[in-house]
């Protein structure tokens, strides 16, 4: 038996979602034709940078934008999205042997609240202040559901998360309030790749000729007092000599982001867009710095690990570090039957089952990592990190 509007007798189809407990990662969905509000996962859209510094956009298209200082990656809207948690993300660029090319040296989040700003800043090494004063780990801030100091992730209590690797990746994402309802070096997450060249004066800079193009859109984005020069042109013309160009167009460089028959073709198949994207940044980045062939090697790495990242882990095979050469990052260390889940200082006893997986873990002599690296137990309590 139903109701005139639809809703089964006995059901609840009118009880409204403010009375619905719901988390950040969830909405509620008022519903005549079920049997009551529907609650259901919240549409994620992430923006990632690394490199020197490249930007994947919310809605997909690249940014390379090399300048220097701190910019403005993801902000609400102020205009059209006033009920929404206000909120701010910085990055901060520096320029390093090479002056040519930038890196993303930290980021912060600013949640703003009745009470006040809260501050949360992920540098290198993982280190984080809430603030302006290093975090202990206790003592969650307002507007913070969680930090975690091994990884750099932050998550808030209105579905915006950052993650800064304590390197030089970072990534930012959002929930489907924000879409359309953010704005910054990230673009605007309106599902429209054809707009993301729209600079913070509502200037498209997309029109203009492509050696002004980058700057009119990134230099718009500066943050606060300039503590560098910022880009006054586009990014420098790379270009690597005939051998250094086959060499790095091989599988132990940039090759396995085109390579649909390796270890990237569950991802490469659905996201090839994409691949074609890490391909350009890579063989950018290894030109930039192709007289230090360690140093384009480390860097080619951290660009497969933010494909990596890009894809999940069910879209890549977990052969693919064996297949490009890339050692893991720190003092990790590859094994074919590792942990299915992280002991860190602050959780040194979780279960992890029986199950092996393989991955990059701490060794046996100093199990607890925190970031890439690996603590022994006496190490995590003069740190102030175990429990």
């Amino acid at each position: 038996m139903f109701d005139s509007n639809g809703c089964q007798l006995g059901c609840d189809c009118y009880k409204p979602c403010s009375r619905v407990s719901v988390s950040s990662q969830e909405e509620c969905v008022a519903s005549f034709d079920e049997c009551g509000p529907r609650v259901r996962r919240l549409h994620k859209k992430v923006c990632i940078a690394h490199g020197d510094p490249h930007y994947h956009t919310f809605d997909g298209p690249v940014h390379d934008y090399q300048g220097t200082g701190t910019y403005i990656m993801c902000q609400r809207k102020m205009a059209s999205c006033l009920t929404l948690q206000d909120f701010l993300v910085v990055g901060f660029h520096q320029s390093l042997s090479n002056p040519a090319v930038s890196y993303l040296m930290w980021m912060e989040l600013h949640v703003f609240l009745p009470s006040g700003t809260t501050k949360v800043k992920v540098g290198q090494a993982l280190q984080v202040w809430v603030n302006g004063n290093p975090f202990s780990g206790t003592n969650m801030p307002a507007g913070i559901s969680s930090i975690d100091l091994s990884t750099g992730k932050v998550d808030t209590t209105f579905g915006v998360t950052i993650h800064f690797d304590g390197h030089h990746e970072g990534n930012i994402t959002i929930t489907s309030p924000y879409h359309n309802c953010v704005e910054g070096i990230c673009g605007d997450a309106d599902g429209n790749p054809n707009d993301e060249w729209i600079n913070k004066q509502k200037r498209n800079c997309r029109r203009l000729p492509a050696n002004r193009r980058e700057w009119c859109f990134g230099n718009s984005w500066h943050y606060g007092r300039v503590t560098g020069p910022v880009q006054t042109k586009d990014k420098v013309k790379l270009t690597c000599n005939r051998a250094n160009s086959r060499k790095f167009r091989g599988m132990k460089y940039c090759g396995a982001l085109g390579n649909t028959r390796g270890p990237f073709r569950p991802c490469l198949m659905q996201k090839r867009a994409a691949g074609r994207k890490f391909y350009s940044s890579c063989m950018y980045d290894a030109c930039a710095y192709q007289k230090n062939i360690k140093k384009v090697k480390k860097l080619t790495c951290a660009i497969l690990e933010a494909f990596v990242n890009m894809c999940g882990s069910k879209l890549v095979r977990p052969s693919w570090r064996n297949y490009t050469g890339c050692r893991c990052p720190g003092e990790l260390v590859w094994t074919n039957c590792g942990r299915k889940c992280t002991r860190t200082c602050r959780k040194p006893r979780i279960s992890c089952g029986f199950k092996c997986v393989k991955r990059c873990q701490c060794p046996r002599s100093a199990p607890y990592q925190q970031g890439t690296s690996c603590l022994t137990q006496a190490k995590c309590k003069s740190l102030n990190l175990w429990p």
